[in-house]
């Protein structure tokens, strides 16, 4: 393997997943429960922007329900968020032949 030509590919795959993370930060992701009480809007960099709530059965849920609904929808944004974010990355990384070295491209 030419090291130049290593160099050049994880240069490149360093661009490509700094403009995926951008990119992660304006989409947007949406969460449920499974009662669809709460809908949690979660960024694909997974961070939580906004909940939804169904207003039309929230009078009839008790306090314990409505945090289990709000946990629930949070987790279900994050977790797709996450898995987009993995999947992306996949397709970037799988497009070089570039050695697997830990921390090489972490981004955060």
């Amino acid at each position: 393997m030419d090291m130049n030509n290593i160099l050049g590919q994880i240069e490149l795959v360093k661009q490509r997943l700094r403009k995926l993370q951008e990119k992660l930060k304006s989409t947007t992701i949406v969460g449920e429960d499974e009662n669809n009480l709460i809908t949690a809007i979660v960024s694909g960099s997974g961070k939580v922007v906004d909940y939804r709530l169904n207003t039309k059965v929230m009078e009839a849920i008790n306090q314990a329900k409505l945090v289990k609904a709000l946990v629930e929808s949070t987790n279900n944004g994050l977790k797709k968020a996450k898995e987009l974010e993995i999947a992306k990355k996949q397709e970037i990384l799988g497009e070089f032949n570039v050695p697997n070295i830990p921390g090489l491209f972490d981004m955060e």
